[in-house]
Parts: C-alpha cells; sequence; structure tokens
C-alpha cells in the first residue's frame, strides 16, 4: 500500500513506506531529516545514509509507493556532488518527494531547484521542499555564524513542517508556488571548490591527538591519512566533521585571508536565519 494511499482521510492506518535518503557530514541534516519525517508519519523512516564512501556503494533499492525524504547540506548554493551522483541513480514510479536543504546560514541558492529537477527526470513528483539552517562549517567561537544550530526549536519546526506537508500531500491540493533557484554572485564568480581558497585543511595539534582515528571514520572523503592524520588538502571540502567529531579537540579550522573570511561571515551572522517551506 502506497503513501498516498494510506494518508487519505478515509483511513486510520499509518504509511510504513517513508524513506529517508541523506549526505549529512557533521549530521545536522540528518537531525533535521529525522525531526521532518517524524511530523510526517509516527513510524520512522527506512533510513538510507550516503555520508561515508562504503555507505554510497551500496545500491538504493528503486521507489515504487514510497515517500522520499532527499537530506543534503548546502555546499557553494549547490547540492553537493555526492548527491548528484546519488540522484542520477534513483528511480522512481510517479513516487512523491521532500526535499531538505540544510545550509550555514549564507545561502541555498539553487539548491532545491537542482535536485526538484532531476528527481523528476527520474519519476519522482517533488510535493515540498525545505531550507534549514544550521552552524555554518566555517564556524568558530569567534565567528559563531548558526552556531548550536539546529537547536530544540529548529527540531521542532521541522517537525511541525513534516505535518504540515502530510496535510498538504493527504489533501492533494495545487500550488503555483516555485523554487528559488538563485545564485548570489558571491557564488557565481567563485570557482567549484571554493572553500579550499578559505581555509586549509584541519590542523591537527599532535600533543593533543591520542590516535583514536575517529577523525578517519567519520571523514565523507576518506580524505585523513590514517598514520599521520593529516588530510588531503585536495580531497578534504572544508566540512570539518573531523574537527566536530574529535573527542580530545585535536584538530582545529584556519581560515585563509583570515580578515576576509571573518568579515564575511560577521556579516551573516548579524541575524538569526529562518527556515522556509514551501509546499508545491
Amino acid at each position: 500500500m502506497s503513501f498516498m494511499d494510506t494518508q487519505k482521510k478515509t483511513q486510520h492506518r499509518e504509511s510504513k513506506s517513508l524513506r529517508a535518503v541523506y549526505f549529512s557530514p557533521t549530521g545536522s541534516t540528518r537531525k533535521f531529516v529525522r525531526s521532518l519525517c517524524s511530523g510526517l508519519s509516527p513510524t520512522p523512516p527506512v533510513e538510507h545514509d550516503i555520508t561515508l564512501p562504503g555507505n554510497r556503494e551500496k545500491p538504493i533499492p528503486a521507489f515504487a509507493e514510497d515517500l522520499l525524504v532527499l537530506g543534503f547540506p548546502v555546499y557553494e548554493e549547490r547540492v553537493p556532488e555526492h548527491v548528484l551522483r546519488l540522484l542520477e541513480t534513483l528511480k522512481g514510479h510517479n513516487t512523491p518527494a521532500v526535499l531538505a536543504a540544510v545550509y550555514g546560514g549564507v545561502g541555498y541558492g539553487v539548491s532545491l531547484h537542482q535536485a526538484r529537477e532531476i528527481l523528476e527526470k527520474s519519476g519522482f513528483s517533488v510535493k515540498a521542499a525545505t531550507a534549514f539552517v544550521a552552524e555554518h562549517s566555517f564556524a568558530t567561537d569567534e565567528v559563531p555564524l548558526e552556531a548550536g544550530r539546529p537547536d530544540k526549536e529548529d527540531l521542532k519546526e521541522a517537525e511541525d513542517f513534516g505535518r504540515a506537508i502530510r496535510s498538504h500531500i493527504v489533501s492533494q491540493a495545487v500550488t503555483t508556488t516555485s523554487l528559488p533557484g538563485h545564485l548570489s554572485l558571491q557564488a557565481r564568480v567563485l570557482p567549484p571548490g571554493s572553500p579550499r581558497l578559505f581555509a586549509h585543511p584541519p590542523i591537527v595539534i599532535p600533543s593533543g591527538c591520542s590516535g583514536c582515528n575517529t577523525c578517519t571514520h567519520v571523514c565523507p572523503e576518506g580524505a585523513i591519512d590514517p598514520s599521520s592524520y593529516e588530510a588531503n588538502d585536495r580531497a578534504c571540502t572544508r566540512c570539518f566533521a573531523c574537527v566536530k567529531y574529535c573527542p580530545e579537540k585535536a584538530r582545529q579550522k584556519k581560515y585563509k585571508k583570515g580578515l576576509l573570511v571573518k568579515n564575511v561571515l560577521r556579516l551573516h551572522a548579524r541575524r538569526r536565519k529562518k527556515a522556509e517551506l514551501f509546499l508545491l
């Protein structure tokens, strides 16, 4: 029985066909996706976590009567390459889908537009999209851009969004809402991989490192040498998952062009950004 069928007002059974696919190096996207799913259905979703390289090698079964929730962080106002490659392999059959883009308080650009376009070419029907805000990967104590997010308020709002989306799908309402598809000037002029221009790979503090290998296990790019714990400059995307998860705090962020980076981040940190919901 499909998600659409089980959600009709005349029925009381809950859907068991909710499936979540997400890429979440620092865990923020995973938190938002799970909260969104809690609002969509009391039944936990089947999860496909594609964050680590080994997980991306596992094929994801075709979608037919499921509801897909797709979650991803926004990189340079676009969908990350790993997610784009995955989207090209997903197969649906007029399968309803919900998008969850997570950005660091700067901008989500064309990411929702990109994901919707590819999914709909692959047999999905995007019914809703969300843009959530999480701590920026470059955030530090000195420049705390959206620090501590997602917090309880964010996750409650994500659950509320899930309930609103569920009602929208059940009602089968037709809307004329369009998704944003605009890149900022900064995103248009900078080359791909621009985070590498503004931050070094994570700095290792040898005196604090216990050799636990947590950093190598959480890196979504497999970019960290298991002997030296140094990150390969070209492979590292500057997600700083290794910094976040290091139990000894033996890894640090270091900016290039420090004054420029700090001023730009402070500009965006002047006000708390709000999550957005688009019902389609």
